[in-house]
């Protein structure tokens, strides 16, 4: 295909990644910021054998499920993908990204009907956890914001209108104190969490040249609607921490899960800058809720739960009456689940630290047998579990993931091993983004 030529193209669905799809000369045609239904003239800028990328050129007509974004910075920024569709239109565009990686890559040719948890909110104000860049460029003159889609611009904004509004407001806070007080020319990173209280907690990666003066500009500072805030500085180059800045401690904040009797239960939670927390606290509430549904609790079997961080899973299993194993990487993550567990005098809840590939042989050769395994494993997925299924005995598996193309890698080799594919729920966790939160149960 001609890269200079324009042509006009129909917008058919939204695709993995948060593009729209179309087809031109037999060909899947693959455009940002589009919607379906949408009619507009575009031009390849990469083509292949079965698909090309393209760029807009001009908007023929709107299609049916565009909306007017409500944030001026829609369609530059690239934390959010479709604020410019239907929220119906993105739940459909979600489901229909899972649906082909269960056609296209776990090989299945029907699934149990999928079902997708209500969106708990209108799709902004809804993330309690969030990471900016940032870069001071001369004295008062400060780059604050996220990256630009597929770039390293950064794009700054007012305010981002997916926080929940009292991190929004002290998110904004932060960038006028840097503003005015960072005099060291730098680039960093800040990940900022919104914790109970209302505490702010600060994971903030900085140039070595610039901890120091970074250190100094929050000095004795926190946002004035935050009871408490917290930091802890690392160096951009991930080789250690800046021991000049005070040490943050573990703080105590909640996690939320359904009791015996429908309502909530609040369970203590102790976390440090850089503690791994779900990003929307009331889809987690709802992805608990449905792990406690579908797991099986056995009080002579065990569950084995990977990737177990601070125990988003282990900790309500362990309530609700199960015995659990709880396996973590991330020492200081199991440091949180264990004052957790000590609090509570939960003997049921207990820890192993360790990379999962390399501690699974090992939990093999002590014998032990579980009925169920519960992982949320990162991006890549657990290719690793397949091998071990038989020699745990494992009857059940509750696989959550964010990466529906890993998931149903992972799904096809474990139906190879017997297992059927019982239910497929999706969760709302990323309004405004092509991302979704899966939970599949398998058994056998």
């Amino acid at each position: 295909m001609a890269y200079s030529d324009s042509f006009e193209l129909e917008i058919e669905s939204l695709a993995a990644g948060g593009d729209g799809v179309g087809h031109h000369e037999g060909k899947a045609i693959f455009l940002a910021n589009v919607a379906p239904g949408d009619v507009v003239t575009c031009r390849i800028t990469r083509d292949r054998d079965r698909w090309a990328k393209g760029e807009l050129v001009s908007m023929v007509s709107d299609g049916p499920d565009r909306v007017e974004p409500p944030c001026p910075v829609a369609g530059k920024c690239g934390g959010c993908q479709w604020q410019h569709v239907s929220l119906e239109a993105q739940r459909i565009g979600r489901q229909a990204v899972v649906e082909d990686a269960l056609q296209r890559i776990a090989g299945l040719h029907s699934w149990p009907e999928i079902e997708f948890a209500e969106t708990v909110n209108n799709g902004l104000g809804y993330r309690c956890r969030s990471e900016y860049h940032g870069a001071l460029r001369s004295a008062g003159h400060l780059d604050f914001g996220f990256f630009a889609r597929g770039s390293h611009e950064l794009v700054g904004h007012d305010r981002c209108l997916l926080l929940e509004p009292p991190l929004a407001e002290a998110v904004n806070e932060l960038k006028d104190r840097l503003r005015l007080e960072l005099h060291e020319r730098c680039r960093f990173q800040v990940e900022a969490t919104l914790l109970q209280g209302p505490a702010l907690q600060l994971l903030i990666n900085v140039e070595k040249a610039g901890a120091k003066a970074l250190a100094t500009a929050l000095e004795g500072w926190r946002p004035s609607n935050m009871e408490a805030m917290h930091y802890e500085i690392r160096f951009l180059d991930g080789r250690g921490v800046f021991r000049e800045a005070p040490k943050a401690p573990y703080v105590r904040d909640t996690l939320s899960m359904a009791d015996a009797k429908g309502g909530e239960r609040e369970i203590p939670l102790y976390t440090r800058p850089g503690e791994f927390i779900q990003g929307n606290t009331e889809a987690n509430t709802q992805l608990i809720e449905a792990i406690l549904n579908a797991a099986t609790l056995q009080d002579d079997s065990w569950i084995l739960d990977l990737y177990c961080g601070a125990g988003n899973f282990t900790l309500p299993l362990a309530l609700a009456g199960a015995r659990v194993l709880g396996v973590e990487s991330r020492r200081s993550a199991l440091r949180s689940a264990r004052k957790t567990t000590r609090e509570l005098g939960l003997g049921r809840a207990r820890f192993r630290a360790g990379k999962v590939d390399e501690l699974l042989p090992l939990l093999l050769e002590e014998g032990k047998s579980y009925h169920t395994v519960v992982l949320d494993p990162p991006r890549q997925g657990a290719p690793e579990l397949q091998q071990y299924l038989d020699g745990f005995g494992i009857r059940e598996i509750l696989a959550v993931s964010c990466h529906p193309a890993t998931l149903a890698r992972d799904l096809k080799g474990w139906i190879a091993k017997g297992f059927t594919l019982e239910s497929v729920q999706l969760f709302d966790f990323f309004p405004q983004t092509y991302h979704v939160e899966v939970l599949a149960k398998l058994s056998r």
